[in-house]
């Protein structure tokens, strides 16, 4: 596992308001939060006469997008290895 930042406990991080007594050693890591994006247009025209048209869109937008509320350091899920970040909790739009 990582060291922890020298001196770092729970009570010495107390008083900056992000001690949740979970991450009590203060361990801090780059985490890489990669976004993932499908986009798709379609459109349609179509004359049916001189007096009638027929027009249809339909627009597709998906974004995956990682975030760093839940982040595993020990390697206990497949894919990850210990004592690197990755993330765990995925955004759907």
């Amino acid at each position: 596992m990582p060291v922890p930042a020298p001196g770092a406990t729970c009570g010495s991080l107390a008083g900056d308001g992000f001690c949740d007594g979970v991450n009590t050693v203060a361990f801090r890591a780059n985490l890489t939060l990669p976004l993932k994006d499908d986009f798709a247009v379609t459109r349609l025209d179509h004359d049916f006469g001189q007096k009638w048209h027929l027009m249809s869109s339909f627009r597709y937008y998906h974004l995956l997008r990682a975030t760093d509320d839940q982040v595993d350091i020990g390697g206990f899920f497949p894919g990850d290895t210990l004592g690197t970040p990755a993330s765990l909790s995925l955004i759907h739009i």
